[in-house]
């Protein structure tokens, strides 16, 4: 299995190129499982990183947050990613977006043949715009979540470096 970073460099090199191949291609059915993989990554990045910063803030207690695991996160199907993602996120919109994608992914994962391509292909072209906009708005929460990260971090350092400098003076 490859780690998060080789998952992003996999999305850029190949996966999004091949979305935008069969999207050119009017296959928009096929396309929208590439979706569905790419929504899923996406959540499990998200949810990694607020579980990172929930750790963070509780470390200074006395509570403790045990986090699902990376292992277990990965095996997770997208239904199960999103009620955990609804647990840290208070966008219901987003939630009922991801919602009402994951209902259309079902259908086209569990009962493709039990409807006419054609019409699913069109509803697949469709979800495009739903697509991106959920990419969206969850790389928009991811940076947020970074950006937390980022200024702790800045914050830290500058305290060793005033420790540093007044043990320098002593």
């Amino acid at each position: 299995m490859i780690d998060s970073d080789n998952r992003h460099k996999n999305w850029e090199k190949s996966i999004g190129p091949r979305v935008e191949e069969l999207e050119d291609r009017g296959f928009d059915l096929e396309a929208f499982y590439l979706y569905s993989a790419t929504i899923e990554f996406m959540l499990q990045s998200t949810i990694e990183n607020q579980e990172k910063w929930i750790k963070h803030l509780v470390s200074k207690s006395k509570l403790r947050f045990e986090g699902i695991t990376e292992k277990k996160l990965l095996e997770q199907p997208l239904g199960v990613l999103i009620k955990i993602f609804a647990q840290y996120c208070d966008d219901k919109q987003l939630i009922s977006k991801l919602n009402e994608f994951n209902s259309f992914r079902k259908i086209i994962t569990h009962r493709l043949l039990n409807n006419s391509i054609e019409s699913l292909n069109d509803k697949a072209k469709q979800k495009r715009l739903t697509y991106y906009s959920l990419i969206k708005k969850l790389a928009e929460y991811n940076l947020f979540m970074i950006q937390k990260q980022i200024v702790k971090n800045k914050r830290k350092i500058s305290a060793r470096e005033v420790k540093k400098t007044k043990s320098k003076s002593s």
